[in-house]
C-alpha cells in the first residue's frame, strides 16, 4: 500500500485538482484519517501511518 503526502484541493472552475504547497508544518504521512470541512478550514484527525495511530489534530485554513 502506498501513502502519501500531498494534500490537493479541487478547482471548480478548471475541473482539476491543485496541489496545496503552503503548510508550515506538515502532518506526518497516514491513511484512514478523519477529515472534515468547517467554513473555511479543514480539521484532519488520526490515522494510520503503516507503523503506529496518529492521534493528532491538523487545522488547514483555506484562506492563507
Amino acid at each position: 500500500m502506498r501513502i502519501f503526502s500531498d494534500l490537493h484541493k479541487f478547482n471548480f472552475r478548471t475541473s482539476q485538482w491543485d496541489l496545496i504547497q503552503d503548510f508550515i508544518q506538515e502532518p506526518k504521512l497516514r491513511f484512514g484519517h478523519t477529515a472534515v470541512k468547517i467554513g473555511s478550514s479543514m480539521i484532519i484527525f488520526g490515522g494510520w501511518d503503516g507503523i503506529a495511530t496518529q492521534n493528532d489534530l491538523w487545522d488547514y485554513n483555506f484562506q492563507t
